[in-house]
C-alpha cells in the first residue's frame, strides 16, 4: 500500500491547495479574464468534477477513512469560501465596507452548494483514501464519471457550456484518468501473478 504523508503535512497542503483551487476558479470567471480570454476561462470555473478532485486528492493524503473523510468536507469548504472572499473582494469591485454584508448574501443565495460539499466533500475524501489505500474501482470510476459524464449531463438538462473546448478537455482529461488506472490496474494484476 502506498504511503500517505505525515498527517499534518497533508493537511496544510491540501487546506493550501483548496483555498488556492477556490480562489482560482472564482477569478477565471472575472470579467478581466472574460475579456482578455474569451468565454472559455469563464466557462471552465463552472466546471464541477474539478470540485470533485480536491476532496479526492486530500483524501488520499491521509492515513484512515476517517480522517479522508473528514479532510475532504474541510477542504470542500475551505475552497468554498475562498471562492465567496474572491467573489466580495475589492479584486471584484466590492467595498471592503460592504464585504460581510455581500458575503452573507452570497452564502444565503449559495446554501446548496454549500450542503452538496458536505455530502460530496465526505464522500470523495474518503474515496481518494480508497484508491490510495486499495486502489478501488469504485473510487477511481466516481472520478472518471464526473469528468466524463457531466458535460453530456449538464447538456440534457439544458446547461451547455459556452465553449466546447471545455468540455472536450473535460472528457479528455476522463479519459487519460480511465486510461491510466487501466494501465496501473493490468501492472498490479501481472505483478501478483
Amino acid at each position: 500500500m502506498p504511503s500517505a504523508v505525515s498527517s499534518r503535512t497533508g493537511w496544510a497542503v491540501s487546506l493550501a491547495g483548496a483555498a488556492a483551487f477556490g480562489a482560482a476558479d472564482q477569478y477565471l470567471g472575472t470579467v478581466r479574464f472574460l475579456l482578455e480570454f474569451g468565454r472559455w476561462p469563464s466557462t471552465a470555473s463552472q466546471v464541477s468534477a474539478t470540485w470533485l478532485l480536491v476532496p479526492f486528492l486530500a483524501g488520499w493524503t491521509q492515513r484512515s477513512p476517517r480522517s479522508a473523510a473528514a479532510i475532504g468536507l474541510v477542504t470542500t469548504q475551505v475552497a468554498l469560501v475562498a471562492y465567496m472572499l474572491m467573489t466580495v473582494s475589492p479584486i471584484e469591485g466590492v467595498p471592503l465596507a460592504t464585504a460581510p454584508r455581500a458575503a452573507a448574501a452570497m452564502a444565503s443565495a449559495n446554501m446548496v452548494y454549500v450542503v452538496c460539499g458536505i455530502a460530496t466533500g465526505l464522500l470523495y475524501g474518503w474515496l481518494g483514501y480508497r484508491w490510495r489505500t486499495a486502489r478501488s474501482l469504485l473510487a477511481a470510476g466516481m472520478v472518471i464519471g464526473a469528468f466524463c459524464l457531466e458535460p453530456p449531463i449538464r447538456g440534457a438538462v439544458g446547461e451547455r457550456y459556452n465553449g466546447a473546448v471545455v468540455w472536450q478537455v473535460e472528457v479528455a482529461l476522463g479519459l487519460a484518468v480511465a486510461v491510466a488506472v487501466a494501465m496501473k490496474t493490468a501492472a498490479r494484476s501481472r505483478a501478483l501473478r
